[in-house]
């Protein structure tokens, strides 16, 4: 007797037990890179921040090399993309001054790495 299809979704047969050890392998591997390249929240203040500016530069840097984003199409929009993405509250504000940077481009880690590498807070 056939299995009735529940929710519009045939049942499916058992994954190979190989498969099953590859997809297991690459969750885990996924779940190591995201722990790994998780970036701290940055807000520009000394007394709310974890990591100085530099630090913050390094971790972003490391973070681009465990997870290969140098092997994307372009890095610098992965790592500007993750380096926004971490800023909160008087850093944000300083990232929205840039734009007042004849010639800064947001989108070429390389400025914003001289920029903000170069702070202190």
């Amino acid at each position: 007797m056939a299995q009735p299809i529940v929710g519009g979704i045939p049942p499916q047969a058992p994954l190979p037990p190989v498969v099953a050890g590859q997809i297991q392998n690459a969750l885990i591997q996924h779940d190591r890179v995201r722990r790994t390249t998780d970036i701290p929240l940055f807000y520009g203040r000394k007394e709310k921040d974890t990591i100085t500016p530099q630090q913050l530069v390094f971790r972003l840097e490391k973070a681009a090399r465990v997870a290969q984003w140098d092997n994307l199409p372009n890095p610098d929009v992965r790592k500007t993309d993750e380096f926004y993405l971490s800023l909160r509250d008087d850093a944000l504000s300083w990232y929205n001054t840039l734009d007042n940077i004849f010639g800064f481009d947001k989108e070429i880690w390389r400025f914003k790495n001289e920029v903000f590498g170069g702070l202190r807070t």
